[in-house]
Formats: C-alpha cells, structure tokens, sequence
C-alpha cells in the first residue's frame, strides 16, 4: 500500500476517464491511488466492455462481476453518459471545466466522437483527460 504522502500526491487533480477494458482504467486506478478524483464515464445500456470480460465468480459472466471491471475501477466515481448526443457532450464539457477558449479540447472531444463512430480501429483507444 501507498504511504500517506504518495496517496495524496495528486490530490485536488480531477481526472475524467474515458475508456475501455484495460489501459484507461488501469491508468485511471493509479492515478485514483495517488489521490485524484477520477470519474468514469460509461456508455449508456451497456456499460464499458470490461464488465463482459472475465474472471467472474463461479464463471458467471455478469456485469456487476467481473474481476477485471472491479479490479480496474477501484477508488473511482462513475457516471454514464451518451457523448454522442447533445446533452450528454455537454455534461462531459462540463466536468472536463472546458472554458469558452478552450477550442482545443473541443477539438480533440469532436475528434474523439468522430473516430468511436466509424468502428473498430479506435474502438479501445484510451482516454484520459487531467484538469
């Protein structure tokens, strides 16, 4: 375990996660541990795909239960969003603090949007904004 000092060496940092599986939780857990807020954002219905991979107790696949999913999401908060709509980009731009000027952000979120809508090739690109 983190000693006290390393626990809180990223306290006050708000951290918004948006990814799947492994490397963008994985991140978002260390970050978490060195005292970050971090906010998962999840897609609506489903959840991320790590909540349909194992291991699951008794091998019973189940989104609540996967040894991945809760192993990777520890000491986070969590939210579930459609990025892909109006109100729900809105509310990402709002816990990302984006300001009038940053257009730059505003961007990267459109390039990201665009990208998870034309398929597979980015499907589990990992991101991980830091305010």
């Amino acid at each position: 375990m983190f000693d006290s000092a390393l626990a809180a060496a990223l306290k006050g940092v708000r951290v918004v996660e948006w990814g799947s599986l492994v490397s963008a939780p994985f991140c978002g857990k260390v970050l978490a541990e060195l005292g970050a807020e971090v906010i998962k954002v999840e897609p609506p219905g489903t959840g991320e795909e790590g909540r349909y991979r194992g291991p699951f107790p008794d091998n019973e696949a189940h989104p609540e239960r996967s040894g991945l999913f809760l192993f990777a999401n520890l000491n986070k908060r969590g939210i579930t969003l459609d990025v892909h709509a109006d109100r729900g980009r809105s509310l990402l731009e709002r816990l990302l603090e984006l300001r009038p000027g940053d257009a730059a952000a505003r961007g990267h979120l459109e390039r990201l949007r665009t990208l998870r809508e034309s398929g597979g090739a980015v499907r589990h690109e990992a991101n991980v904004a830091v305010r």
